[in-house]
């Protein structure tokens, strides 16, 4: 059953990669963004910062502040080597 919560967030099309899944994650979470920046004690406004000011430097995020959403979300951030040099 797919959820469609009435504060359903977007981003730039420049936003970076990650910026994009911790979005679209949090859109398929049954928390609005608040909620989930509450769990994660982070800034209440951050995601949706993340999403209106990326690239601007004003709201770009931590690394530790995309880890704890990730974490509240089920998630965990890792890194591995790609098969190709794009």
């Amino acid at each position: 059953m797919n959820f469609r919560y009435k504060h359903h967030l977007d981003y730039p099309d420049q936003a970076d990669p990650i910026i994009r899944k911790v979005v679209e994650l949090t859109n398929k979470s049954k928390m609005n963004s608040a909620q989930v920046c509450k769990k994660a004690e982070i800034g209440i406004n951050s995601i949706t910062g993340w999403k209106t000011n990326y690239g601007t430097g004003q709201r770009n995020p931590s690394l530790h502040n995309i880890q704890a959403v990730l974490k509240v979300l089920g998630y965990k951030l890792v890194v591995r080597k790609r098969s190709s040099l794009d």
